[in-house]
């Protein structure tokens, strides 16, 4: 059976850029490679009250990268000179009825890069609203200001034990790198609290698991852009779970 994945994104409708249009296809190609397909559910076709009707067709649900969520959604302000750029409301609006409904009948859930921060924030935690501003001895998390559109690369440890780990079969991974925020500390949720489970040398948390990430209750974040660096054995286990938790 092939695996139907929801797909959230910033899109009202799909881009007439070539290069946003490159950034979409490489999260339907991430779960292709997979054996799934992917369903973009864009903001103009999808509202939250379409979320319990695409909970019961769907078989998991990607949370794609995006622009920023408002700090009032973590109870915070904004904090001058953070450079927050916010995403679209209708977008995490959207989101916190799909993760709910998705949750409430253990199908996955899989989150990356501003996917991974919102988990936290829907799990209840918190987010830094700018890395450089609030980490001092933060280290390259996407390339200078002078070329803030340009990746960075750099190591994450993966917490021994921990399901990523099992699903990645390492304990240490290089990995593509392209925010300016972070998660401030794994949400406290008291039915699904998020998990720390991979950090970056800085301290900066790179990844949130809930769950024991068997099938019925994969919910998991990743900071970086696996589908960005399909050839690597990394991503590829990434999807591959994910995938097999949505059978």
């Amino acid at each position: 059976m092939t695996a139907r994945i929801g797909i959230t994104c910033t899109n009202s409708a799909w881009p007439d850029t070539a290069a946003a249009q490159t950034r979409l296809h490489n999260y339907r190609l991430a779960l292709e490679n997979s054996g799934a397909q992917g369903e973009f559910l864009f903001l103009n076709d999808h509202t939250p009250a379409d979320a319990v009707q695409l909970a019961n067709q769907l078989d998991g649900l990607l949370l794609t990268g995006g622009a920023d969520l408002s700090p009032e959604l973590y109870g915070e302000t904004l904090l001058e000179g953070a450079g927050v750029e916010l995403v679209d409301a209708r977008r995490p609006t959207l989101e916190f009825a799909l993760v709910d409904e998705f949750a409430a009948r253990g199908k996955p859930v899989f989150g990356i890069c501003y996917g991974c921060q919102f988990l936290n924030v829907w799990a209840g935690g918190g987010l830094l609203q700018d890395i450089q501003l609030q980490w001092p001895q933060a280290i390259a998390h996407r390339a200078a200001p002078a070329a803030p559109h340009i990746e960075a690369r750099h190591e994450i440890r993966i917490v021994p034990g921990s399901a990523l780990s099992r699903i990645l079969e390492v304990e240490s991974a290089n990995v593509n790198s392209f925010h300016h925020q972070g998660i401030a500390q794994a949400a406290p949720r008291e039915k699904v609290p998020a998990k720390a489970v991979a950090q970056a040398a800085d301290g900066i948390i790179e990844a949130i698991e809930f769950g024991s990430l068997q099938s019925g209750d994969w919910i998991l974040g990743v900071q970086w852009h696996p589908e960005r660096d399909r050839q690597s054995a990394v991503t590829q286990r990434l999807f591959d779970s994910f995938i097999c938790a949505c059978r």
